[in-house]
């Protein structure tokens, strides 16, 4: 009969804190915003906005841009200004068809509690202007709350808790942590993931899921502040 033989106990220690050592190496890479010795990060003063906009071919479609931005209050109309020069209207008269019309437009945020993308996405489309990407970074860790008309049963707030897990859905948002909808108060919370410092979302892609669900928002605002404590049982259902 064979002879097993036992780990000493300096054995066992070994492995224990070899052990610990790799779970904690994980955990630190996985959440290294736990690992801040407790502190918690200042509130950014503001937040950023990065406009894919469709067509941009000339200082006359950036001018109907900035109006439409603009005129939303939490927009600071002085850091509203495309990324690369955009041409005049008596060059673009002149030239020929281009490969590309599009470009990006950042703008500032006075706000961040203020922001609602629908009302961006509206103010562009009566200027007749289109983002296809609405890029935002701000907080480490926000909420967006999507106020909804349609709400009225339980497969409604299913459809709108499993937005993230479509398939077109699933690889653009990769950025959200989970969805949570409310019946009584006709609202769709989406969580963010942790993001990184200047890491930035693409909430385009969130409004054409809660298209794709059948759920259109009525708005959709940033919450960077502290998530509730406390959820009542059966809250919403």
């Amino acid at each position: 009969m064979t002879r097993f033989r036992l780990a000493t106990r300096t054995q066992i220690a070994v492995m224990i804190v070899v052990w610990l050592a790799v779970l904690l190496a994980i955990d630190y890479t996985k959440n290294p915003h736990l690992w801040a010795a407790g502190v918690v990060p200042a509130r950014p003063p503001s937040a950023a906005l990065s406009l894919w906009v469709n067509h941009l071919c000339c200082t006359g479609c950036l001018a109907d841009v900035r109006q439409a931005l603009a005129d939303l209050p939490w927009i600071d109309p002085e850091r509203i200004r495309a990324r690369e020069r955009v041409i005049s209207r008596e060059q673009a008269d002149a030239a020929g068809p281009q490969s590309e019309y599009g470009g990006w437009v950042d703008a500032g945020v006075r706000d961040i509690n203020g922001v609602d993308f629908v009302a961006i996405d509206r103010a562009l489309r009566e200027r007749g202007m289109v983002a296809s990407r609405i890029e935002f970074a701000g907080p480490p860790h926000f909420r967006l709350a999507a106020r909804v008309h349609h709400l009225c049963c339980g497969m409604c707030r299913d459809a709108g808790e499993r937005i993230a897990t479509l398939d077109r859905a699933r690889t653009r948002l990769r950025w959200v942590d989970s969805v949570t909808a409310d019946r009584a108060a006709h609202t769709v919370t989406v969580h963010a993931r942790y993001q990184s410092p200047g890491e930035a979302v693409d909430v385009a892609d969130l409004l054409a899921a809660f298209d794709e669900v059948g759920l259109p928002p009525l708005s959709l605002r940033v919450l960077d502040d502290a998530e509730p404590t406390t959820v009542p049982a059966g809250a919403g259902r």
